[in-house]
């Protein structure tokens, strides 16, 4: 993960893989900082550029990476995040609070890694 990138959004919330999100949806994200989800999160472009080059050279590619088209993307939203979290959809979101807390279930995920705590081979890379 980005220095940089982790030390920047990380200070507010999880620094999101930059692979959980297509080119298209950071692009989109990163235009709107001055209303990212409710909070001014806006940063000069000297800042921003490297935050940006990492983003969208590491974004979601392939199939699954057909822009959402939102204005506010979400990563909850995406078609391969419903898919892969569909068993815990059904259950475990009230007791998460958020399917954006993401360190619920994946204690590593500020680090940009998102093994399950059940998974056997957690803590293993």
């Amino acid at each position: 993960m980005d220095p940089a990138y982790a030390a920047e959004c990380g200070s507010c919330h999880v620094p999101y893989a930059a692979g959980l999100l297509p080119a298209e949806d950071w692009k989109t994200l990163l235009k709107g900082l001055a209303k990212h989800f409710g909070s001014d999160a806006s940063m000069d472009d000297k800042d921003l550029a490297p935050i940006r080059l990492y983003l969208l050279k590491n974004a979601r590619k392939g199939p699954s990476a057909a822009p959402s088209g939102a204005s506010e993307p979400r990563i909850t939203a995406t078609s391969w995040f419903k898919a892969t979290h569909r068993d815990a959809a059904r259950g475990h979101w009230p007791e998460h609070k958020s399917a954006a807390n993401c360190e619920a279930c994946h204690p590593s995920a500020k680090d940009g890694r998102y093994r399950e705590l059940s998974d056997p081979l957690y803590g293993i890379d």
